[in-house]
């Protein structure tokens, strides 16, 4: 591999041939969003716990938890859930809350949305999901000698490089939210454009 960006953040290989369409990912929080594919959940009006589908923006999973579970005064290990997801993102999944409902319901955290959606006697663990679907608008797509790409030029790049598996080669700072300025370059122009993925990564199917 001949890119020193790559090179110098230990980037082996690609998972796809292709030529790719340059941009910045990530370069404001709404322009990733990943919404969990969810393992159904039995519901059961007499279940200990609450389901409920959550909507946090720019919120790392765990610390999210953290202050849940302050908030309901129940002990962190008593919120359950499928996966972290990125931080820099909206992100949409399922949570199980050894909590009542209504007090669920009532919680307020800036930038999180709560749905309740009933009762189960089903706790959910790490891996208790089908995937996860993402929305990612790239901005500044470009050529490899710099020269601006229109949307007509990107979107067909973009969808020839999909694979239903891509390894996380940079996972850990997706996650926790770390500023990795180097992993993408910027372009000249401004220009946006929308690719709406829908597809494990770094999942095998």
């Amino acid at each position: 591999m001949s890119d020193p960006i790559a090179q110098a953040i230990g980037l082996q290989g690609y998972a796809t041939p292709h030529e790719g369409i340059g941009g910045i990912i990530k370069a404001r929080v709404t322009d990733f969003r990943v919404e969990e594919i969810a393992t159904p959940v039995h519901h059961d009006n007499r279940g200990r716990f609450t389901v409920a589908k959550i909507t946090l923006t720019n919120w790392e999973t765990n610390r999210f938890c953290n202050q849940l579970s302050a908030k309901l005064r129940i002990p962190r290990n008593r919120v359950f859930f499928a996966g972290t997801k990125d931080k820099r993102a909206v992100t949409s999944q399922l949570f199980v809350i050894d909590a009542p409902m209504n007090k669920v319901a009532e919680v307020e955290l800036p930038d999180v949305e709560i749905e309740v959606l009933g009762r189960t006697h089903q706790k959910i663990g790490f891996g208790n999901h089908r995937g996860n679907r993402f929305t990612i608008v790239v901005r500044g797509c470009c050529h490899p000698d710099g020269t601006p790409m229109t949307d007509e030029e990107a979107m067909p790049k973009s969808s020839a490089s999909r694979t239903t598996w891509k390894p996380r080669w940079a996972d850990s700072d997706s996650r926790t939210g770390l500023d990795r300025s180097d992993l993408a370059r910027a372009a000249r122009s401004p220009r946006t454009l929308d690719a709406t993925w829908s597809t494990k990564i770094g999942n095998r199917p």
